[in-house]
């Protein structure tokens, strides 16, 4: 099996796409090297979209204390001003 040109069978999407005898199979079927190979791929790849998934909450997370931040001036200049 040509691990460059087959998909990766760690990904959980290809995990669902079988059934569990012929995924056992198709793991059984690979040398160790081509499942170190396999494993170093799929946790490369989780670890990037981690990163860029936490990158983006990290912002979320900014953008809404600078709301509620703004929110809460507002509310303040508005009680004073009446």
């Amino acid at each position: 099996m040509d691990i460059e040109s087959e998909f990766n069978l760690f990904y959980f999407g290809k995990i669902a796409e079988r059934k569990k005898d012929e995924y056992r199979s198709l793991i059984e079927s690979l040398t160790d090297e081509q499942i170190l190979e396999q494993y170093v791929a799929e946790a490369h790849n989780l670890s990037r979209i981690l990163k860029l998934r936490y990158r983006s909450l990290y912002r979320a997370h900014g953008t809404f204390v600078i709301a509620v931040i703004a929110f809460a001036l507002l509310a303040l200049s508005k009680a004073l001003g009446s």
